[in-house]
């Protein structure tokens, strides 16, 4: 039963990660577009808030694509120092996931804290508190460590959720296996 629990809050979460995603890009890119229409074409000047809502949108993108490519297995790995380091290629690949792990939780203790710190100040040209923005980086840290957690505790080294058009031939073997 909670297996099957945690499986639903994940997909949950995981649904929420992609539409959110998917609203966001599209915001950068329909504000982007509008803002180089009333540059150019219609000569009215460019907008104000434009740019730096693009940027803070670049940032949620950041680090919630981050977590993506954490499940997706698409993230580049310290597989040369762990190779010279350890012989049992399932060491290295623990140790691989520990430090992983480790900068993950010094990022999200960091970018919590400076989400905290932040509440006060306002954006320059937006109405909103720039913690909102500061907040990507906890929300997207925190999914990067469920899906290394899972891909950890999986028994081939791939995330237990891929669906079906996330997975690629090559996400089916492990790396372990293309470097020996």
């Amino acid at each position: 039963m909670l297996k099957q629990n945690f499986i639903i809050f994940y997909k949950i979460i995981d649904l929420v990660r992609f539409y959110l995603l998917v609203i966001l890009f599209s915001s950068v890119v329909i504000v982007c577009f509008v803002d180089v229409c009333m540059r150019y074409f219609l000569q009215l000047g460019s907008l104000g808030w434009a740019e730096e809502l693009m940027r803070y949108l670049g940032i949620w993108i950041v680090f919630l694509g981050m977590s993506i490519g954490f499940k997706r297995g698409v993230h580049i790995k310290m597989y040369f120092l762990a190779e010279k380091l350890f012989k049992n290629s399932k060491s290295y690949k623990v140790f691989i996931d520990v430090i992983t792990l480790i900068f993950l939780f010094i990022v999200l203790l960091f970018g919590f804290k400076q989400a905290l710190n932040n509440i006060p100040q306002v954006c320059v040209t937006l109405p909103f508190s720039i913690a909102w923005i500061y907040f990507g980086i906890p929300i997207g840290t925190t999914y990067s460590i469920i899906d290394c957690l899972l891909i950890s505790f999986s028994k081939n080294g791939v995330h237990p959720f891929l669906t079906k058009h996330e997975k690629s031939e090559e996400e089916f073997e492990p790396i372990e296996e293309k470097i020996q």
